[in-house]
This record gives C-alpha cells, sequence and structure tokens, in this order.
C-alpha cells in the first residue's frame, strides 16, 4: 500500500487512524500538517535567516546534522543556500554597472521644451 508523505511518520502507523474527523493535536501541530485536509503547509524562511544558516555553514563550525537540527531544517536544503551564496557572493564586491542617464535627462528636457512650445501655439482648452 502506497502511502502519502503526510500519512507516513517516524514509528507511527496511520494505517487504522479514523480520518472522519480533523483530529488537531500536539502530533499534528509538531509535523506541521493542516488539521482539515491532511497536507503540510510549506514554510517561508526570510533572506536574513537563510544568510545565517549559510554563513553559519561555511564557517564549518558544527556539521551539516548539528546545524540541521539547531535550525529545524534540512541538511539539503542548508546546502542549497550555501550554494546559492557562493554563487551571488561575487556580486557582493562587484561594482555597480554605469548607468545611462544622461540620455535620460535630454530625453526629458526635450519634452519639457515641447510641452512649453505647445501651451504657447495652442489656445487654451475650456
Amino acid at each position: 500500500m502506497r502511502r502519502h508523505r503526510a500519512q507516513t511518520g517516524a514509528g507511527f502507523d496511520f494505517t487504522n487512524v479514523d480520518r472522519s474527523t480533523p483530529k488537531v493535536g500536539l502530533f499534528v501541530a509538531e509535523i506541521g500538517v493542516n488539521a482539515m485536509n491532511q497536507t503540510r503547509t510549506r514554510r517561508c524562511f526570510p533572506a536574513a535567516f537563510k544568510a545565517e544558516v549559510a554563513l553559519a555553514a561555511l564557517t564549518r563550525r558544527q556539521s551539516l546534522a548539528e546545524l540541521a537540527v539547531r535550525y529545524q531544517v534540512s541538511a539539503a536544503q542548508i546546502c542549497r543556500w550555501k550554494g546559492h551564496l557562493l554563487e551571488k557572493a561575487e556580486q557582493v564586491f562587484a561594482e555597480p554597472a554605469p548607468s545611462d542617464v544622461e540620455p535620460l535627462y535630454a530625453a526629458i528636457g526635450r519634452l519639457q521644451l515641447e510641452i512649453q512650445l505647445l501651451k504657447r501655439m495652442l489656445p487654451p482648452c475650456s
């Protein structure tokens, strides 16, 4: 019998559980299951938290397993965040690209002159 991910647990058999009424209890809250439709809810982590975890992984003072337990995130997720940090680290020290502001200011000035000229030439609308 194939089980859905939300139906499997550590040492707990879900085959004989009555699912006619949703049960809200400690076990359901611990694994992050929505009591109404028995699906897992996605956790969203802020960028600051991801950076903190990735930097902790880069320092290698603790193993990935210890970091996973400490931050309650899987080791695979920590490895992904660490990889993203290493990929984007170069951009922190890169010089910003020169912006093409001068042509934009020239276009603004030209358009302002056209507006003033048209205001003088056309009679006011009433």
